[in-house]
């Protein structure tokens, strides 16, 4: 599997062409892909569930993610997570899972979350590690059956682009608080996800970048102006 890069741009302007311009783009590297290509300037890290059914899935858990976690560079632990239709076993995943999570729990980082029909077993888990740190949903397409509930506790809820490049309407649903946004490496501009959304949300366009760095803000614990200036 290649890298699943992911982009969260938090501190951000339109540029002349229309495209977004911003130093603050985050990209999701999943650990076994460290070593295969150019470190971003800023990135979260994880073993995602696809990559669980590796035979050294545990040593990269163990011996490799808590330093690269460490990393100032590094904002979230992210994408992992419990996925029923790919990976390891589900009892193997969760293991994984709650390893990374208490790594995370330990140096005091955010998790970015993937999971497919396995919500059950994906939470359960997560309440066994006691996780105390901030928690967003990856790649919401509109298909999410707990999502009230994720609402509730706080979750942030990362929005990317359906196959055909719209935005769900159930966007509408999640409070603009709660909202951060993705391309999940989709060929798009990251721009024209800002602007689906925004016509989902009736808002100005300006108004949802404006919300969305501060989302972040408050997501990975950080001041977006001091992570550029020291990165």
């Amino acid at each position: 599997m290649t890298a699943k890069s992911k982009w969260l741009d938090f501190h951000t302007h339109f540029g002349e062409d229309g495209s977004v311009n911003s130093p603050f783009a985050v990209v999701s590297i999943s650990v076994e892909d460290v070593d295969k290509a150019r470190m971003p300037n800023l990135f979260t890290i994880g073993l995602h569930p696809w990559q669980t059914d590796r035979l050294d899935s545990y040593r990269m858990v163990v011996n490799r993610l808590p330093g690269l976690l460490a990393q100032r560079r590094c904002l979230a632990l992210g994408e992992v997570g419990v996925d029923r239709l790919r990976g390891a076993p589900l009892p193997a995943q969760q293991e994984l899972l709650a390893l990374q999570l208490r790594t995370a729990e330990t140096q005091h980082k955010p998790v970015v979350f993937h999971c497919v029909r396995a919500w059950s077993e994906m939470l359960s888990t997560l309440r066994a590690a006691r996780f105390t740190q901030n928690c967003a949903l990856h790649g919401f397409q509109g298909s999410c059956p707990v999502l009230p509930g994720l609402l509730d506790e706080g979750w942030f809820i990362s929005v990317k682009p359906r196959n055909n490049g719209t935005i769900a309407p159930e966007v509408a649903e999640i409070p603009l608080q709660q909202i951060l946004i993705e391309t999940d490496a989709k060929p798009v501009l990251i721009a024209d996800v800002y602007r689906a959304v925004a016509q989902v949300k009736q808002i100005p366009v300006a108004d949802l970048l404006s919300t969305v760095t501060e989302n972040a803000q408050r997501f990975f614990g950080i001041n977006p102006a001091a992570v550029g200036k020291h990165a």
